[in-house]
């Protein structure tokens, strides 16, 4: 689709300049990036702080590559939706950094065994008391944030395709 010509009308020249021009897809090479370091981030983060234990075995080959597949595709998703010039919708974007958020929670309280027992990056940091609370909010946060980065691949998905045509009902 091209935008009509500033050519004299008797002229054959080609219309030059599209109705829709490419964006260079920052954003989704954005997300791509961010997807994998935020699963890597829920799946080992606390290690990196002496809060690692067995279940970053477990994450490694479960919720690791899911996450880090999901993600990886909505920012493919959403180069492609940059390429083809329409826009990334609202709700992509929010859905997004809610999901970034959230497991960036995740990786604050998800508990695993330690030499010095059952221990999460928030009770260490924050001392035992903080422990019962972590292992409360790690299973919601968890589910809530795989949730969303499904609902962001949809949305992803469905930008690509481009806007829904208007129909004009008689």
């Amino acid at each position: 689709m091209t935008t009509p010509s500033t050519a004299s009308p008797g002229t054959s020249e080609a219309p030059t300049t599209p109705a829709r021009s490419p964006r260079s897809g920052a954003l989704g090479a954005f997300v791509m990036v961010s997807g994998v370091l935020l699963a890597a981030w829920m799946t080992a983060g606390r290690a990196l702080f002496g809060a690692g234990g067995d279940m970053v075995a477990w994450f490694a080959f479960s919720l690791g590559p899911v996450m880090a597949t999901l993600l990886v595709v909505t920012g493919w998703c959403i180069r492609v939706t940059a390429r083809r010039g329409f826009r990334t919708r609202r709700s992509t974007v929010v859905s997004l950094s809610i999901t970034g958020a959230l497991g960036l929670l995740f990786g604050l309280t998800v508990p695993d065994t330690t030499d010095e027992g059952l221990a999460s990056l928030l009770s260490v940091w924050s001392g035992p008391d903080s422990l019962e609370m972590s292992i409360g909010l790690c299973n919601p946060l968890g589910t809530i944030t795989v949730a969303l980065a499904v609902f962001s691949l949809v949305f992803a998905v469905g930008d690509s395709r481009g806007p829904k045509p208007i129909i004009e009902e008689d």
